[in-house]
């Protein structure tokens, strides 16, 4: 979530030697500020979801103000990437007032089964990653992306994008 750009870059390099990608979850101001970087996730086929647009728990916003960080979030997503979002990611699971904010925005509202801390160790992010298959997991930081594929690869395991997600796999 709001990867920093030194994580972005990390993260394009070790998916050079791996046929995996990543979704990504960014603020409508995270993407304003690196619209180069967002841009350059989505070409290489990470696919991203937007979090609002301050990065405000949403569930925590009146209706208004959930309505008005969507709508700024889909505007500075599509002005970076050149299409609109198509998933809308909250920490937790969303209150009604998102879910009908999402929907008249066309977005799908996602929420992670267990989400980890910056600092987590490559290892317990792979553990999260094979113990939830078919669910998202959100992490707070970024870990050595080639060792966290590499992990990964020895048990053949392969990311699933929002969309194969939210359809069950």
């Amino acid at each position: 979530m709001n990867p920093t750009p030194k994580a972005v870059a990390a993260l394009l390099a070790a998916e050079q030697t791996v046929a995996q990608r990543i979704d990504i979850a960014v603020s409508g101001q995270w993407t304003l500020l690196n619209p180069t970087l967002t841009s350059q996730l989505a070409k290489a086929g990470n696919q991203i979801a937007v979090t609002g647009y301050s990065g405000a728990d949403l569930n925590t916003l009146p209706a208004w103000g959930v309505a008005q960080e969507i709508k700024w979030a889909t505007r500075a997503y599509q002005t970076a990437v050149g299409h609109p979002p198509s998933f809308l990611f909250t920490p937790q699971a969303p209150s009604a007032a998102v879910q009908k904010a999402a929907a008249q925005h066309h977005l799908t509202p996602l929420s992670p089964a267990v989400s980890l801390t910056s600092g987590t160790n490559t290892k317990t992010v792979a553990n999260a990653l094979l113990k939830y298959p078919n669910q998202a997991v959100a992490l707070w930081g970024a870990p050595h992306w080639a060792a966290l594929f590499s992990e990964l690869n020895s048990e053949h395991f392969v990311f699933e994008t929002y969309g194969q997600i939210w359809a069950g796999g």
